[in-house]
């Protein structure tokens, strides 16, 4: 054997046993169970696998299996991406997958690289961590996490439960974000846990459809427009830019290829749809009663199929068929299949139904409209769902919905009543009436009828604040004008030691501050201080604290022993003797005269909430000082000492 020829066997020898240690101790892609996906995306993904040798590669990989549900197999590749490259968008989309697998020290880890490396969305990382040490029940962490997280809304949300101030932050974000339901659910929860009145708050949760924004948002269309582009989803998305591009053959060889992988309705749905652009009519229906058929009928496949029948001229077929498709519908879905089979029925010379459904169909409209904030469109397609069947409550409750969040409390009280006078029984309108405005002279108490009766003398007409005065005096009833009305209460309690006690605490604290005012100071009163709010609205109160400014004080010419004007401070406290609903509608008339501060005390929870015209109420708690806006001027006292 020649040298040349030794070292050329030798040589081979080396590369081929580097080859060997290369593929044996080389990083293969993990491989999900092949049965578990179709075979249009399980070859996608041994195309990937293949091409994952470098960061690009893998990462590629690994977001096609985080995005079909796949969280081991996309862990394991993102974070041979991430040791390949580390930039902060493969430190980020690593904590995502760890996160998916609940490993949320590894997660917290990875988005605390991913906001060192300066990641575009650094304060989105804070918020995962915050999250993250949460469901570790690591509240100061979480605290500090979310701090850093700042301004995102989500992240004040999470704050402010943590820091104690969950009312007033939840109030603020309910402003900002108007159709969000995250900040009044937490504000109608503490209502509840207050024992307050949570009408209003129930109505406005109710009303909000969408969550508060959070960068979990971002992932979500991250996620979903990935998975869009794998498999057979891919095939389906790309078919319907060809078909809106006007190439039916490419889009029919998708639509086919998807169907062959796995049958799905919406991918027949959309081949009919094809088909019937090909002029293949016959087809189309044959393909919308396949879907009906395998898939189960649902009202947007029976109308589907309606409309393929309407174009073959089986109308009668096409009516019957809508028929089944109107039983299933509800909602705003169902407003275009209503109006097709109202449509159907005047051109089959049905009169009857052909009014019935148009009501339908306006209904349908007029729901969407309110719940997209369009209230004059609401009402006028609400309008005239009510003139095609005026027999409707519900189309009459959703008029009166329209009315009062459009601010148009009498057309809604119309509306309600009418809803009413057909169905008696119909809690929401019943409810949702107490939320409007009260006429001149009108209060709605929740105070059960043996705690508070209304005088039979004066139940028929407004009474004035003259007349008030006027009536004899009587030790065994309590007294108040409410907007015109003459309420009487039998005393038949003496306050409790803990009422008693903190109405003389408040005064107490209330005189220290006020000495140290310059003059005219006004007064600070307890006990029932009566009160003249407004002589207008025919309006006087009983108080349990108040403090009244030197405008008050000094005017002493109405011959009434009552404050005769509003206080700059009134104190109700709350007590076994004088019910929730009562003081609540109380505070009511209160920001209605434009009483500035309202404190309402909560013996049992040790809570303060401050109310004030034009703003949000605010909690406050034990560990929280009443000063600034939550106090008059220059006054500063910590929760905790009310209570001392």
């Amino acid at each position: 054997m020649t040298r040349a020829l030794a070292l050329a066997i030798a040589a081979e020898l080396l590369v081929g046993g580097w080859l060997v240690w290369r593929h044996v101790h080389a990083l293969h892609p993990p491989v999900p169970d092949p049965s578990a996906v179709d075979a249009v995306t399980a070859a996608e993904f041994r195309d990937l696998a293949a091409a994952a040798t470098t960061a690009d590669g893998w990462g590629n990989l690994g977001e096609a299996y985080l995005a079909t549900g796949f969280y081991p197999e996309a862990a394991a590749c993102l974070t041979r991406a991430a040791a390949l490259d580390p930039t902060a968008d493969r430190h980020f989309k690593h904590a995502f997958a760890l996160e998916r697998l609940g490993l949320l020290e590894d997660a917290n880890a990875e988005y605390r690289a991913a906001a060192a490396a300066n990641h575009p969305r650094a304060k989105d990382c804070w918020y995962y961590v915050g999250r993250n040490h949460l469901r570790l029940e690591n509240a100061a962490a979480a605290a500090e996490a979310f701090a850093k997280a700042q301004p995102l809304p989500g992240a004040r949300f999470e704050l402010a439960r943590l820091a104690g101030q969950a009312d007033a932050e939840a109030g603020r974000l309910a402003t900002e974000f108007p159709t969000a339901y995250p900040p009044v659910a937490l504000r109608l929860r503490l209502a509840v846990l207050r024992n307050e009145n949570t009408t209003a708050l129930a109505d406005a949760f109710a009303r909000r459809p969408r969550p508060l924004p959070t960068p979990f948002d971002a992932e979500v269309d991250w996620v979903m427009g990935r998975a869009s582009g794998v498999g057979h989803a891919r095939l389906f998305r790309d078919a319907g830019r060809d078909l809106q591009a006007g190439r039916a053959a490419a889009a029919e060889e998708k639509l086919r290829a998807a169907l062959a992988a796995r049958w799905d309705p919406e991918v027949a749905d959309k081949l009919a749809d094809v088909r019937f652009a090909q002029g293949d009519r016959a087809e189309a229906l044959r393909i919308l009663t396949e879907v009906v058929d395998r898939g189960g009928p649902t009202a947007q496949s029976l109308w589907r199929r309606g409309q393929a029948e309407e174009a073959g001229g089986q109308l009668q077929q096409a009516v019957a068929t809508w028929e089944r498709a109107a039983a299933l519908a509800s909602g705003p879905g169902g407003r275009d299949l209503l109006q097709d089979l109202a449509a159907a029925h005047e051109r089959l010379g049905d009169k009857e139904k052909a009014k019935r459904y148009p009501a339908r169909a306006h209904l349908a409209a007029g729901i969407a409209a309110v719940d997209a904030g369009r209230w004059d469109e609401a009402t006028t397609a609400l309008g005239h769902a009510t003139e095609a069947d005026p027999a409707s409550a519900n189309a009459w409750f959703e008029l009166a919905e329209a009315h009062r969040l459009a601010g148009r409390p009498a057309d809604a009280r119309a509306a309600y009543e009418r809803c009413l006078k057909l169905n008696p029984d119909h809690g929401r309108a019943a409810r949702a009436v107490r939320l409007l405005p009260q006429p001149r002279g009108v209060i709605i108490l929740d105070t059960p009828a043996r705690e508070m009766v209304m005088a039979t003398a004066t139940a028929e007409k407004f009474m004035t604040v003259d007349e008030f005065l006027a009536l004899p005096e009587d030790k065994s009833k309590r007294r108040m004008l409410i907007r015109g009305k003459l309420w009487e209460r039998e005393i038949m309690t003496k306050r409790n030691r803990v009422h008693s006690r903190l109405m003389v605490r408040v005064s107490y604290l209330l005189e220290g501050w006020l000495e140290k005012q310059p003059d005219p100071r006004g007064e600070v009163a307890c006990g029932e201080v009566g009160a003249i709010l407004n002589r207008e609205r025919g309006t006087t109160v009983g108080i349990d604290v108040a403090y009244f400014g030197p405008d008050v004080t000094t005017n002493e010419d109405t011959g009434t022993t009552l404050y005769d004007g509003p206080p700059e401070l009134a104190v109700e406290i709350l007590s076994p003797s004088n019910t929730q609903d009562e003081v609540m509608n109380k505070v009511e008339d209160y920001l209605a005269c434009n009483v500035p501060l309202t404190w309402v005390i909560e013996p049992r929870h040790r809570t303060v909430t401050v109310y004030r015209p034009d703003a949000e109420p605010v909690l406050f708690n034990v560990t929280q000082t009443l000063a600034g806006d939550a106090a008059p001027p220059g006054f500063s006292c910590p929760v905790a000492d009310l209570f001392r």
